[in-house]
């Protein structure tokens, strides 16, 4: 039965990553492929990462010498690109999505950022200060509950309707709707995110993110759409994690698939700081890299 989910998970994510309510070019990211069928994961340096800087291109083509089983994009596409780096791109109708007006083009983080709300899996705030117009405070914290509509939304595994609990937390309530509670209860039937042990167990939906906390939801959201990240083949270079550390492995898969990088000290050494929050921004950053990571077979055309 684990078996059966978890390729329905992955046919739906492969499906999803043609649905785009932009009508505009989306840059997927790099080493993305899209068709149902999974393949091998794509290898990337270790201590390398998916690169947030937006592909200018617009070329909205494939080149049909490049070979590959044609499978052919939805029905509702209005254009497909090839960008040439290892990414593709579709263009779809629908209600254009609105900028963010803190996130500039020169922005580290700005394709990342793109990237989620194109997929609906990040939204903004009104701007105080300009009317009618939006800002997605990337330097801001993420709750628990934020995190988990994030990879919900950005894995499709988002339903209509509102299931019956997953785990009873004691501070999530059906009667909170979709938000916390249906967006909770999806990522955490998924196998995606976990609640603090206790009798009744516990979410804490407001709770922020810490940069720890992040990589085990993401290492294994990976794994919950039937594609989970290799395993490393060196130890990360963080010197605040033990090489005996719980959560070693899983920092060590995280860092070789480029999902993180550390935070240079004044010694010039590599840490990884467990324990401290996590922006927006951040997030955006780490949830695009896993989408790039995603292998899903081939669409080349």
């Amino acid at each position: 039965t684990r078996a059966v989910d978890r390729d329905r998970r992955s046919a739906r994510f492969a499906a999803a990553v043609h649905i785009h309510a932009s009508g505009q070019q989306l840059h997927l990211g790099r080493g993305t492929q899209h068709h149902a069928s999974r393949g091998r994961q794509p290898q990337r340096r270790a201590g390398t990462e998916p690169q947030c800087a937006a592909s200018a291109r617009e070329g909205l083509c494939f080149d049909p010498r490049r070979g590959g089983r044609r499978t052919g994009p939805p029905d509702d596409t209005l254009a497909v690109a090839n960008q040439g780096d290892g990414t593709i791109s579709l263009l779809s109708p629908g209600e254009p999505v609105a900028e963010f007006q803190d996130v500039p083009a020169d922005h580290l983080f700005r394709t990342c950022i793109r990237t989620l709300a194109l997929r609906g899996a990040v939204s903004g705030y009104p701007d105080p200060d300009l009317t009618d117009q939006i800002c997605f405070r990337p330097d801001s914290g993420l709750t628990r509950a934020q995190m988990a509509k994030v990879l919900v939304m950005a894995l499709s595994l988002h339903t209509e309707a509102i299931e019956p609990a997953a785990v009873d937390f004691v501070d999530l309530d059906a009667e909170d709707g979709v938000f916390p509670f249906d967006y909770v209860q999806e990522a955490t039937a998924a196998g995606i995110i976990t609640g603090f042990v206790g009798d009744p167990p516990r979410f804490g939906p407001y709770e922020p993110v810490t940069r720890l906390q992040l990589l085990r939801i993401v290492v294994k959201a990976a794994a919950a759409v039937g594609s989970p990240l290799p395993a490393a083949p060196a130890p990360a270079p963080f010197v605040d994690l033990p090489s005996d550390a719980a959560d070693a492995a899983m920092v060590n898969t995280a860092f070789a698939a480029g999902l993180i990088s550390g935070v240079p000290g004044a010694d010039g050494r590599l840490r990884l700081m467990p324990w401290a929050p996590v922006t927006r921004g951040q997030a955006a950053k780490v949830v695009y890299g896993l989408l790039a990571s995603l292998h899903t077979g081939d669409i080349r055309q």
